[in-house]
């Protein structure tokens, strides 16, 4: 009998890591072809790549003589060497460029500058960093689910992470919140040990590590080390007798961590007081406790009437959750999820339905402190349910659901990958002798995604919100140029517009293709991936038809080819 037991035990166990290596396999599919239809960088991956090829000094140069000298037409072939990694093993160079234009720790910029010294620094490879992180998330769910719930919600919460959509985002942009996502769980995975086996030093260890690594990952990692922190601390005072040395040997592993983030954000409290609105004069000290305000929230109470649909289906959600989360048996622990669930999902929920638009109450730095537990709610939720075969449906329908979601964001991302910061879309635009960049040098983040995508060969003229005044210099820089593509930035507001009106006149007047009293149109506008547009205009000295007001003729390239908004 007991072999019998003992087949069958092992049966079961062999069918559950099965599923489970077919899960990881659908999540790295799809997380690849995530991967595979995202066109080009983004401002926010141009910031980060910039510091870890330690190509931000240099850069930095460059912009200062664009910035000091007379307009100059140079080959964009100038642009592209930054996505190049300048020194393998720079982390001296990374730490000095972060502390003084950025607002992020580390870690993740020396992992990255590592892995394209290894593997190149193509944006696939590039990317396929936090494709691998994640990855590692979605086995790291699965034990905890199986410490809380056992092996079978355990494959479902695995399940559902691998096909939640949010999560392309976290595994698809060459940013931090990979590692944040994993650190959070394995952090978790040995809270949980720990409450099993309090004495245990391997729980303890894993921990301390666990949420080191993840302070220095991202800034966003407080989230969730506050909560864990404060269980932490009152789990060790019910029993400090016998947890001392532990309890110790953790905090003696954190501190440093702990003290060195804290000395690099104050570091870097003159960006940071940029960021918190220093344009009102505030103290830098001031302004890096407005910058945590403003990740945390803000209230604005005119948006409940505005937003009352959007609020009410929150709170019901919210409460569902909570009631699911109530289901678990051990206090602490109970105490514990809900207290992460409040930080990570229900306050940036609150806000954003109050109409605050905080940097964590949306995006890639929300999905990636919140999905889990949204996750293990729907999963506690799941198992709550009375009837076997209704809880075995539910699970279906919800895979099958995020499953079909999944799909629909990779082809929607496919359909939009057209942009102007895509070769592809750069390769289908008209080809023009000169094209005029009218992005602001010293907004490093933009120009660099924008230019790494033309061809080497091409020739450009880059300037900004007023170098490109100069109406002589402009002038003499297009006198002799058979055609030119015009790529206007509409990110900086009316600054931007009268520049742009400037340009147009001027190009207008140097071509044929228009006359003086009309208006010019676009040839195309085109979406930035993280959500700025361009417009692109065309002139052609040897078209005279080729723009003309409110349409684009044959030879221009098609608005909906290029993923043109209304």
């Amino acid at each position: 009998m007991r072999a019998i037991m003992a087949e069958t035990l092992r049966r079961q166990t062999l069918l559950v890591y099965l599923a489970l290596a077919l899960i990881l396999t659908t999540g790295l599919a799809f997380r690849v072809l995530g991967v595979a239809v995202r066109p080009g960088l983004d401002h926010d991956e141009a910031m980060h790549l910039l510091v870890a090829t330690c190509n931000q000094q240099p850069y930095k140069q460059v912009l200062a003589q664009y910035q000091s000298s007379e307009l100059r037409t140079t080959s964009i072939a100038e642009w592209q060497e930054f996505i190049h990694v300048r020194n393998p093993l720079c982390f001296g160079t990374i730490a000095s460029d972060l502390r003084e234009w950025e607002v992020h720790p580390p870690l993740y910029l020396w992992l990255l500058n590592l892995w394209m010294s290894l593997l190149g620094d193509s944006l696939f490879a590039i990317r396929c960093l936090n494709v691998v992180v994640d990855v590692a998330s979605i086995l790291a769910l699965f034990y905890v689910s199986r410490d809380l719930l056992g092996r079978k919600y355990a494959l479902l919460a695995a399940a559902l992470y691998a096909l939640t959509p949010a999560c392309l985002k976290i595994s698809g942009q060459a940013r931090s919140y990979a590692l944040l996502v994993l650190c959070n769980l394995v952090a978790l995975w040995a809270i949980l040990q720990i409450t099993r086996k309090p004495t245990a030093w391997h729980g303890w260890i894993v921990w301390a590590w666990a949420v080191s690594i993840g302070l220095v990952a991202e800034y966003m990692f407080v989230v969730v080390f506050a909560p864990m922190a404060l269980y932490m601390l009152l789990f060790f005072l019910k029993r400090k007798r016998l947890l001392w040395k532990q309890f110790i040997a953790s905090a003696l592993i954190i501190s440093p961590f702990v003290i060195g983030i804290a000395w690099l954000y104050w570091q870097q409290k003159n960006y940071a007081a940029d960021y918190g609105w220093s344009p009102e004069g505030r103290h830098p000290a001031a302004a890096l406790l407005f910058l945590f305000l403003d990740i945390a929230g803000g209230v604005k109470p005119e948006r409940l009437s505005d937003g009352f649909s959007l609020l009410v289906a929150n709170v019901m959600a919210v409460g569902v959750s909570v009631y699911s989360l109530w289901a678990i048996k051990d206090r602490g622990i109970r105490w514990l999820f809900l207290l992460l669930f409040s930080t990570t999902v229900f306050g940036p929920i609150l806000f954003y339905t109050l109409g605050l638009s905080p940097p964590w109450a949306y995006g890639a730095k929300y999905q990636s402190t919140a999905v889990p537990y949204i996750i293990l709610a729907v999963v506690y939720f799941i198992s709550r349910l009375g009837h076997r075969r209704l809880r075995v449906l539910a699970a279906l329908i919800l895979m099958g659901s995020f499953a079909l979601a999944l799909a629909f964001v990779i082809r929607f991302k496919a359909a939009e990958a057209n942009t102007v910061i895509s070769p592809d879309t750069i390769n289908r635009l008209p080809y023009a002798e000169l094209v005029i960049i009218d992005i602001a040098p010293e907004y490093w983040g933009m120009l660099y995604p924008a230019t790494s995508s033309w061809p080497d060969t091409q020739r450009v003229l880059i300037a900004g919100q007023k170098k490109l005044l100069r109406g002589a210099a402009l002038r003499e820089a297009i006198r002799n140029k058979g055609s030119i593509l015009y790529v206007s930035d509409l990110w900086h507001g009316d600054n931007t517009i009268n520049q742009r009106h400037q340009i147009l006149s001027l190009l207008q007047s140097e071509f044929d293709t228009l006359s003086p009293e009309s208006t010019p149109s676009p040839l195309a506008n085109l979406r930035c991936l993280t959500g700025g547009v361009y417009q692109v205009y065309f002139f052609d000295r040897h078209e005279s038809s080729q723009l003309t007001h409110g349409h684009i003729e044959s030879a221009a390239l098609k608005p909906e080819h290029v993923g043109a908004i209304p």
